[in-house]
């Protein structure tokens, strides 16, 4: 009994820690990109980086829409930027290796440059939720 529960202890760690791949990226790196300046930004994207989803802030009720089909309009300034973030070199290495539908990418701040509640919040949402048919990426901007 106990060698069963390791087991499935050890698998639980092993697809949790696999579900979300987290990529530390100083911020001046980002820059070109253009993003908005508000933090948490969360984005889904299709394997081929057709913009399915953006949102700044936490907003958990219209991600649970986008899980049950809805579509979203988003801005063309917003679209150009998440086009720019996706040429990030280990961003894009993420979508030409994955075999996942769909791309989901929450950027968020460190505790090193400042305490962002909404962004723990929005992560811990992201990673409690059951998305087989997506890529978890979590951009944390850092020293």
């Amino acid at each position: 009994m106990l060698k069963l529960f390791s087991v499935l202890v050890l698998s639980t760690v092993s697809t949790m820690s696999m579900a979300t791949q987290v990529i530390n990226v100083p911020p001046k790196d980002l820059k070109y990109a253009k993003l908005p300046n508000r933090f948490p930004m969360t984005a889904v994207f299709s394997k081929a980086g057709q913009v399915l989803y953006f949102e700044t802030g936490e907003n958990e009720d219209e991600f649970d829409e986008l899980l049950k089909g809805k579509e979203f309009e988003i801005d063309e300034d917003d679209k150009a930027a998440l086009a720019r973030l996706i040429e990030y070199p280990k961003i894009s290495q993420i979508f030409n290796q994955t075999e996942k539908n769909n791309i989901v990418i929450n950027i968020t701040v460190d505790k090193s440059f400042f305490d962002c509640g909404p962004c723990q919040n929005q992560q811990s949402y992201l990673d409690g939720l059951d998305l087989p048919s997506m890529e978890s990426v979590q951009v944390n901007l850092s020293r």
